[in-house]
């Protein structure tokens, strides 16, 4: 094989297209509980599939649905808010990852929006993440034909820098699940570390095949290796630069790897590196007069893939928290039982970091104020173009302190979907999302996810305003008024404990 370029070491490798089997969600922590643990539940839509988690209980009174929400929401301020985080995306490289200036420019926007419509109190937790970091956009070109990043092709996380030009003679080497060469593990970063340390490689490829069970993946591509891979594997990988490709793009490659003369040109500038971000959270402030020991909390998360502005996921829980807060500002904070938190979470999209920082900061330092926390809800993807809705199903929560709540909330939650022309189907309650942290810490959670990608805009560029426009929009306004009426109903109840123990 022919080849030229350098990553910084002067040594001739082979470049290598590699074949990811991954699932990127490992290594999460398993879950822990507390005394009193406060209850957790999730509005989300992933994939195209809504999962939405709602009660009201009036006490005294029984099960009561007020035929219209107190809030004044409105779909068109929420609207209006994504345009803008759109635009943000736009000004800053096209999406509002923590690794681009888009994501504080969106921090910037929501912190601005609370201090300026509301009355609550606004504050931001800095915490520090790592994620890869692209000096400049990185370039591929195959047979003279040059490929767009971010749709076609990503860097990959934990890449080093360099440039690469080469022909290969009648194929590339491979580490495929067939090759003879490849190491006994089938995990993707021995992988690529076998690849680089042993087999020489100057540069890896990553392609990505789809999968027919499990969690899908998207289209476009994800730009990351599992967050499983040791710091020893990391050092290696940051010897050669490492794309990412696309489902499409994977199978044009694998299917010229039998060509001859093919030219290949990549280069990338870019690195892992420590950076900061910022949790941004807004509670009852000037007139609550309420019980400061029992806390309602409403999350989200703020930042996007790398591939897209996230405009779905997840500008639409997000902007909708927006209006939530900006709305019970005006209307509730001076009636409030409870007080009402809202957080926007940081890089979720890397690791549940943002909520995972707050939920154990909490722990080891105030864990006093994380017992006042009487529920969660979490809103994800509420404005999928073709979705489906979820409920999830309180039987199948494990942990014996909250499965009673868990059933309590499944059994109220169909009645306020129907009250929004919603007829909800029933899901399982397992799954990986911001709220996981909550669960570790003894709070119940529900999601789940299809098993197969209904969303075409999911983790993609096209996960735009435009894209939400008829069915999406139709079901952002069913979920906002849904989201309404469960604040009012979780703000004002007198006692909160019984409620959520079905009394």
């Amino acid at each position: 094989m022919n080849s030229t370029g350098t990553n910084g070491t002067g040594t001739e490798r082979t470049p290598l297209l590699t074949p990811s089997n991954d699932d990127d969600n490992n290594g999460q922590q398993q879950a822990t509980t507390h005394q009193k643990p406060p209850v957790s539940f999730k509005l989300r839509c992933l994939s195209g599939v809504l999962f939405v988690a709602i009660i009201a209980l009036v006490s005294g009174v029984g099960w009561v649905l007020a035929k219209k929400p107190t809030l004044n929401v409105s779909v068109e301020r929420v609207v209006a808010h994504l345009t803008r985080l759109q635009e943000i995306a736009r000004e800053n490289g096209g999406s509002r990852s923590v690794a681009q200036s888009g994501f504080k420019a969106s921090v910037d926007y929501v912190v601005g929006t609370l201090k300026n419509e509301t009355t609550l109190k606004v504050w931001t937790e800095s915490l520090w993440v790592f994620d890869q970091v692209d000096a400049k956009a990185p370039t591929l070109r195959v047979r003279n034909k040059t490929f767009t990043p971010r749709i076609d092709f990503m860097t990959a996380t934990y890449s080093g820098s360099g440039s690469l030009s080469f022909t290969p003679p009648s194929h590339y080497s491979r580490l495929g699940p067939s090759s003879p060469t490849r190491p006994s593990s089938q995990d993707l970063c021995t992988r690529v570390a076998y690849a680089i340390s042993v087999l020489g490689a100057k540069a890896v490829i990553v392609s990505t095949s789809p999968v027919t069970t499990g969690y899908p993946r998207p289209l476009a591509p994800s730009g990351r290796l599992p967050r499983t891979c040791t710091p020893e594997q990391v050092s290696i990988f940051a010897t050669v630069p490492i794309l990412s490709l696309s489902q499409q793009l994977s199978w044009e490659l694998t299917l010229a790897a039998g060509d001859e003369l093919t030219t290949v040109d990549l280069e990338v500038e870019s690195e892992w590196k420590k950076i900061q971000v910022w949790n941004v959270l807004a509670e009852s402030g000037d007139g609550f007069q309420g019980n400061h020991e029992s806390i309602a909390i409403y999350g989200c998360h703020l930042d996007s893939v790398r591939a897209g502005p996230g405009v779905n996921d997840d500008g639409s829980g997000a902007m909708a928290t927006l209006e939530l807060a900006v709305q019970y500002s005006k209307s509730l904070t001076k009636r409030s039982v409870q007080k009402v938190r809202f957080a926007w979470w940081a890089a979720e999209e890397i690791g549940l970091l943002g909520s995972k920082y707050h939920v154990e900061t909490l722990a080891a330092k105030d864990p006093k104020t994380l017992a006042f926390y009487k529920l969660n809800i979490d809103t994800d993807m509420i404005a999928s173009p073709n979705y489906v809705r979820g409920v999830w199903d309180g039987r199948s929560v494990e942990d014996v302190k909250i499965k009673k709540a868990a059933t309590v909330i499944q059994a109220f939650l169909k009645v306020t979907l129907k009250s929004v022309s919603c007829q909800p189907c029933r899901s399982s309650s397992t799954g990986v999302v911001t709220l996981r942290p909550f669960m570790e810490h003894g709070i119940p959670s529900w999601w789940s996810v299809a098993n197969m990608v209904l969303d075409p805009n999911y983790h993609q560029p096209a996960d735009t305003v435009e894209s939400l426009r008829g069915p999406g929009r139709v079901v952002l306004e069913q979920n906002l008024k849904a989201l309404a009426h469960s604040v009012r109903v979780f703000a004002l109840e007198k006692n909160i404990d019984a409620f959520l123990k079905g009394r």
